[in-house]
């Protein structure tokens, strides 16, 4: 149950730049954004260190309505209510 959280938090290391990294839970659809897609995904950037770093993604950025082809998010939760995490998923994560 994180329904009373803000963020997820991921704790990474990585030696090598990269910018496609996503976060994603749960299996929800947008009604009208994608066929194949589901879950809520949010990008995030893990910087390159020899440490391990903590980063955190606001619930703000997550959107269950993102681009078959490239992931992306066609509307963010900061944007538009309707695409982000609902009650049900956070009570229940998968």
């Amino acid at each position: 149950d994180i329904s009373s959280c803000k963020a997820v938090v991921v704790t990474a290391r990585t030696s090598t730049p990269y910018d496609g990294y996503r976060f994603q839970f749960g299996n929800k659809r947008a009604p009208f954004c994608s066929f194949f897609s589901s879950g809520f995904k949010s990008h995030f950037d893990a910087p390159v260190s020899d440490e391990i770093q903590r980063i955190v993604i606001p619930l703000a950025n997550f959107s269950d309505c993102n681009s078959d082809s490239t992931g992306e998010p066609s509307k963010l939760c900061s944007e538009d209510k309707s695409v982000c995490p609902d009650q049900k998923t956070l009570k229940n994560v998968k």
